[in-house]
């Protein structure tokens, strides 16, 4: 019998009982009443026993009321790499480790190598496994100044010479090597690969490419001037998102997945200005060789060869993207062709709710080639497509198959019964501005579809009473009040949370000029910064229960005020929108806003997205800075 000190009553005896479960049970674990207490300060067989019953009660307790213990989750630890510093240190902040793949390799599950800025010449490759709840994460320290790697192997990160890794995540690098690359990521057997924030330039062969593998992400991403291939490509991949990535002047596909890939998602990317290749076959998007079952939604493809390219696979739905001019270097091009291959055709794939745009009479909108077998390309199903052909009319031949369709006699073939043929009133197609218009022929004249509950930037759909046509859907602007003043920001850009702020002056001047038009949408992601500190500042407020947002936008290259950009609202527990506006020729905006907590974007064509979070909730009134970084430069 061993003599246990301190337990001399129920109360103290229940707190050794509840230290046995985790912290989280505590609120739950109050309410429950033991039905014994130990009498002895002796542990006898009786006591033993009776705490037994005790633990069994209270697990009976908490799984009536659906606690699930969360699985533990390993300790981060934190290694660094510097280009001054030396792989004989010990990865720490102070004493950073030189190269890359020495952190790597002694990188376990749960670890995350920050990389700071600066160029390495090497490549890495990835020996160790992170877990399911614990991935090894290798990251570029300053999301604004990436790490870049400048060259020397066949590929800047890969688990080439292995049997496959898993649950690895690579953010925020920057890949330049010109000709010393073939690939920027080459990963060939490997599961649970995130490849985001990163950008690969010039890569020889293909800028991302994942052979044999599932369950993976590769989202935020620019691939642009592959020499080969494609600039982002999946073969034979299961279960995986392809979203938010640039693609743009690769020698072939922007984007696309191949040999019976499945369950993918390609949503929400831009491909444009990619190749036609020698054989005139390649596309912003592809789908090739027996690939079924995958999802593309809510994509923009502009000035390719063709749009989208979907070879002998079936069952895949391709819906609300918009597709949008032909490259000038192919004499006859379309937005969608289709073909057979290996002994097998397109059929059973669905179209839905796409913008389909030609610049030149010259193209087709849909089409097919026939390597050899015969097939009806009408065995898949079009529907509330939106049809154009600048200077056509449904009368035009604007399909090909077998023979020339116009838009009124493919419908005599039971197609598009509500599909139509109009103008879609971009707002700006010239500069590449996709967002509809308030007259847009594509307002509530999609389907509503499952698949789809927000459009290319994340607003929800629908707005109206159904699905909007193509990427977009058409949000009005919130108008406003004509009480609002031009208030100056006071911000700068060297502003620190420690800068004391004055109250700013404010003189009445004429309500600043705001585009209320539905606002175009950038074609450019970027990473959520950090929010900038925001001053404390009191003006009168507004009427009980609103309060003002107002601020600026500026160019992060040269602090010059960004006219139209684009101003969203998101309530920061739903991600719902809550208003929209734009800057006025100053760079000014200004909101008046219910009292709670929101999410701010800012973002303009060809410039990355900016993100803050402000709590009006206890503010009458704040004033944010955004900057802006061009997508250019």
């Amino acid at each position: 019998m061993e003599k246990i000190e301190g337990i001399k009553n129920s109360k103290e005896n229940e707190g050794v009982f509840l230290n046995l479960v985790q912290s989280k049970e505590r609120d739950i674990r109050k309410k429950v009443k033991y039905p014994f207490q130990v009498i002895s300060e002796e542990i006898s067989l009786f006591s033993i026993f009776a705490s037994l019953i005790a633990i069994t009660i209270l697990s009976y307790y908490l799984n009536k009321r659906g606690f699930v213990p969360e699985k533990a989750s390993q300790a981060s630890t934190i290694y660094y790499v510097d280009t001054n510093g030396n792989d004989n240190g010990n990865g720490s902040e102070v004493s950073p480790w030189r190269t890359i793949q020495k952190a790597v390799d002694s990188a376990l599950p749960g670890s995350v190598i920050c990389v700071k800025e600066g160029e390495y010449q090497e490549g890495v490759v990835f020996k160790k496994s992170g877990t399911e709840e614990n991935y090894i994460t290798i990251k570029g320290c300053d999301t604004n100044k990436k790490p870049k790697l400048t060259g020397g192997k066949w590929f800047a990160f890969s688990d080439y010479g292995t049997s496959g890794v898993s649950h690895i995540s690579i953010e925020d690098f920057e890949i330049n090597g010109g000709d010393s690359y073939e690939f920027g990521f080459f990963f060939q057997k490997s599961n649970n690969i995130k490849i985001l924030r990163n950008k690969v330039v010039g890569a020889t062969n293909t800028g991302i490419s994942i052979t044999n593998s599932s369950g993976g992400i590769i989202s935020e991403n620019e691939i642009t001037q592959t020499k080969k291939y494609s600039g982002i490509w999946g073969d034979n991949i299961r279960n995986y998102e392809i979203s938010k990535n640039i693609t743009y002047n690769n020698n072939q596909n922007g984007l696309g997945i191949t040999h019976n890939s499945s369950n993918i998602k390609i949503i929400k990317n831009i491909s444009y200005n990619n190749s036609c290749g020698n054989d005139k076959r390649y596309a912003g998007i592809a789908i090739e060789v027996s690939s079924s079952d995958n999802l593309v939604a809510n994509n923009i493809s502009f000035e390719n060869c063709h749009s989208n390219y979907l070879t002998n696979s079936s069952a895949n739905k391709i819906i609300n993207n918009t597709f949008y001019g032909i490259d000038n270097r192919s004499d006859t091009a379309y937005q969608i062709l289709m073909g057979d291959w290996e002994n097998s055709v397109p059929e059973r794939n669905v179209f839905k709710n796409n913008i389909l745009y030609n610049t030149r009479k010259t193209d087709y909108l849909i089409g097919n080639f026939k390597a050899g077998l015969s097939y009806n390309p009408l065995n898949n199903i079009f529907e509330h497509n939106l049809y154009y052909v600048l200077d056509g009319s449904e009368n035009s031949n604007i399909i090909r198959f077998d023979q020339n369709f116009s838009f009124l006699s493919w419908r005599s073939k039971g197609l598009e019964l509500y599909g139509i043929f109009g103008d879609p009133k971009f707002l700006d197609p010239q500069n590449k501005n996709f967002k509809i218009t308030s007259n847009s022929p594509a307002i509530d004249k999609g389907e509503t579809l499952s698949e789809i509950t927000d459009d290319f930037e994340n607003t929800r759909r629908p707005q109206g009473n159904s699905h909007d046509i193509g990427s977009f859907e058409f949000f009005q602007a919130t108008i406003i009040p004509s009480s609002t003043t031009n208030i100056t920001p006071i911000l700068s850009p060297t502003l620190s949370s420690s800068t004391p702020v004055s109250t700013p002056t404010q003189s009445p001047s004429p309500k600043p000029t705001i585009n209320l038009t539905s606002t175009p949408t950038p074609v450019t992601y970027t990473p959520v910064t950090t929010p900038i500190a925001i001053p404390k500042i009191t003006p009168t407020p507004y009427n009980t229960g609103k309060a003002l947002l107002s601020g600026k936008v500026l160019s992060a290259s040269n602090n010059q005020p960004l006219s139209k950009a684009y101003i969203t609202v998101y309530h920061y527990n739903t991600k719902d929108i809550a208003a929209k506006t734009t800057t006025n020729n100053n760079g000014y905006f200004s909101l008046k806003l219910d009292r709670s907590i929101y999410t701010v974007k800012a973002s303009k064509n060809w410039y990355y997205k900016s993100y803050q979070d402000v709590n009006l909730a206890n503010n009458s009134y704040l004033n944010i800075m955004f900057y802006l970084r061009s997508f250019w430069k």
